[in-house]
């Protein structure tokens, strides 16, 4: 079952925004350990893992791998994506005057920093759930029994895409949907200070399934 997080700013002009930013093109800042990007495509055999190297540009459709030591960095104007280790995302393909960006996460563990620019919407696919965004600094975490999206900034509404349950999350609170059909979303509460970004913290995550300083707060586990 797929879900999706949708990230929306929508002030301004569209044309502006088209001069300030191509929205297919990434560029990769930082890339350590073990870090493998291919062409996304169900045939590995054709489509074989190759090192991801620091400054190149991604503006096609790739997956991105991080082994156990691995961490990579992309940029795209202000906008910031922190791959962690023991992840797998996904860069699908778009056209470059398109205001929509879509990032797709298999398993493991992302931070996004999100620019507020008028007419973009931004989207990341993960299991299990769907989100609205209207802020700029959260993770999503992803594996075979749940997703999660912790909030650092800015507010995010998020629905179980298998019962349609809606709530609201902010700054210190994660949300939760899990491969249980009927268990819709779960709230609970987190440190802000305590969000763990690579990019502030420079300490690694195994992507093991709980997002960046969740606790156990309103009625989640947190297990």
């Amino acid at each position: 079952m797929a879900a999706t997080l949708f990230l929306a700013a929508t002030a301004g002009s569209p044309g502006a925004l088209a001069q300030q930013i191509n929205t297919s093109v990434w560029t990769v800042v930082q890339a350590t350990g073990d870090v493998r990007i291919r062409q996304a495509s169900d045939d590995s055999t054709t489509n074989p893992w190759q090192p991801l190297q620091q400054g190149a540009r991604i503006s096609s459709s790739a997956q991105i791998e991080t082994g156990a030591n691995g961490q990579a960095s992309l940029s795209r104007g202000e906008d910031v994506m922190q791959i962690v280790p023991l992840t797998r995302m996904e860069i699908p393909a778009q056209s470059p005057a398109s205001f929509f960006t879509r990032i797709r996460v298999f398993i493991g563990k992302m931070f996004f920093e999100v620019d507020k620019r008028p007419g973009q919407d931004f989207q990341v696919d993960t299991p299990y759930r769907a989100a609205i965004v209207k802020g700029t600094s959260f993770s999503v975490t992803a594996n075979g029994q749940q997703s999660n999206v912790a909030v650092a900034e800015g507010s995010v509404g998020v629905s179980s895409n298998a019962t349609g349950q809606s709530v609201v999350i902010g700054p210190g609170q994660f949300a939760r949907v899990t491969s249980d059909a009927a268990s819709g979303v779960s709230v609970g509460t987190f440190d802000p200070d305590t969000f763990e970004d690579p990019g502030t913290s420079g300490d690694g995550d195994t992507g093991s399934g709980d997002t960046g300083g969740e606790g156990t707060g309103d009625g989640d586990t947190g297990t």
